[in-house]
């Protein structure tokens, strides 16, 4: 081999990784992005199935410590528990069902009804969430995005509507992480 080939060589392999390498972290956060929104929305419709299953209180709300609902700005997990005495606080005795984490670079953000709500979504015995007003079925959303422009529709909304009926689905933030509308 000359060294003319292996320049022709490495400056063909330096063109190729120029162009793959920017459309890898496309799909490496896409593929975070969907990962994360599927474990979180089977979180959801998993607190309203065991609602109806248990004849109980369920909560879903954001945690720090995957043991205990938080408050505050940003979630960075988030638990699933039986509220046996309906305070909604995980008190001692009360089974957390599942729990997840929410990874950097991803950001998941709350809408608006679901701020009010303390970041709790409870799925009442029958199975329906209700809003700030208890005579009021839940809609609202959670968005999972990452600040990036790559993938181009950088956040997912998980939308929760008339009680506990989700729907996903994917939208352009334009390289940012805003918070969702409610549903």
């Amino acid at each position: 081999m000359t060294m003319i080939e292996l320049l022709v060589t490495m400056a063909i392999l330096v063109i190729v990784l120029a162009i793959g390498v920017p459309n890898f972290s496309g799909v490496a956060n896409s593929s975070r992005l969907s990962s994360s929104i599927n474990e979180l929305t089977a979180a959801v419709q998993m607190a309203r199935a065991e609602a109806l299953r248990r004849n109980r209180n369920v909560v879903l709300c954001r945690s720090s410590d995957m043991a205990s609902c938080s408050n505050g700005t940003g979630w960075t997990a988030w638990m699933v528990f039986v509220d046996t005495n309906n305070d909604g606080q995980a008190s001692a005795g009360e089974e957390v069902i599942k729990a997840g984490r929410i990874e950097a670079p991803l950001v998941l953000l709350a809408s608006p009804a679901l701020v009010s709500l303390n970041d709790r979504i409870t799925f009442m015995s029958g199975g329906l969430a209700r809003g700030a007003d208890d005579s009021v079925l839940l809609n609202a959303s959670l968005a999972l995005c990452v600040a990036s422009s790559q993938p181009a529709l950088n956040t997912r909304d998980l939308s929760i509507a008339f009680g506990g009926r989700t729907s996903v689905r994917s939208r352009s933030g334009g390289g940012a992480c805003t918070a969702p509308a409610d549903s």
